[in-house]
């Protein structure tokens, strides 16, 4: 999906930032399974649980930051479907940049009458490249997704957008208590029409 506007502040990130996109890990893929907040808006599809792809075992810091912006991603995703700017979840996931930008395109979106309808699938699944910890409460990501969401005309049904990109992300992730919150999602790279991840199978 291209948003028609602030495609990068939608993902939780300011702008858009061109450089060479990251090599995949090469250690063995784990799959992530994230489980759903109780707070999260209803969704208007059937959706499978939320998926995503980390390089790191459970129990390591790095499976930890991966999953906490597996979690992020996809709660974005589920949320746009019912634009909600007030919604207190919102801070469960984000801070910093992330959570002005995620308020204010969740506040754009229902003030233009517009939403998202994911796939059959659900939110995109994330794989997770890369995570490098900066001390220990700062982490930085690298990660890729194919997003297929539609954005759509609430009131009338029409389709807005139906493209199909893939996303290459660079993501600032920061230890609040005892949970890591997304503070920055910049783009990368991305790719229209690309139905696949770099080395993603």
């Amino acid at each position: 999906m291209l948003m028609a506007f602030s495609t990068g502040a939608l993902l939780g990130g300011c702008a858009d930032k061109p450089t060479e996109p990251t090599a995949a890990s090469t250690s063995t893929p784990h799959t992530v399974a994230t489980s759903t907040s109780s707070t999260a808006p209803p969704t208007t599809t059937p959706t499978s649980q939320p998926r995503g792809t980390s390089p790191y075992p459970p129990g390591t810091p790095e499976h930890e930051v991966a999953t906490a912006y597996i979690e992020a991603i996809h709660a974005v995703y589920n949320r746009i479907q019912h634009p909600d700017p007030n919604d207190p979840s919102i801070f469960t996931f984000h801070t910093g940049n992330s959570l002005r930008s995620v308020i204010e395109d969740n506040r754009r979106l229902l003030d233009s009458g517009q939403a998202a309808r994911l796939p059959p699938s659900g939110p995109p699944d994330v794989f997770i490249l890369d995570v490098k910890l900066q001390g220990s409460s700062h982490a930085n990501v690298k990660a890729c997704y194919v997003d297929a969401t539609q954005l759509y005309e609430v009131e009338t049904g029409e389709v807005l957008n139906a493209d199909i990109s893939m996303w290459e992300m660079s993501a600032t992730m920061i230890l609040e208590g005892t949970r890591w919150l997304l503070s920055e999602n910049l783009i990368e790279h991305r790719t229209k029409r690309s139905k696949e991840c770099p080395d993603s199978e």
